[in-house]
């Protein structure tokens, strides 16, 4: 099986249900989605089922996965 660690920054994005909807008032929204390199393409490679892992550096503080 691969192995595909990624490094880099992990985004969502939520996504409003009605269009011209404000985002200063509740509402319906869907998501999350992926976004940012790193995090589509974990996406991408997890639906091809291999063994994933993330590194992320918060300030001075490293977390692996």
């Amino acid at each position: 099986m691969a192995h595909i660690v990624t490094i880099g920054e992990i985004l969502v994005e939520f996504m409003a249900k009605e269009i011209g909807q404000k985002f200063y008032e509740s509402g319906d929204f869907v998501g999350p989605f992926p976004s940012g390199a790193p995090a589509i393409f974990i996406d991408q490679a997890a639906q091809c089922v291999v063994l994933l892992g993330s590194s992320r550096l918060w300030g001075t503080m490293v977390s692996e996965e």
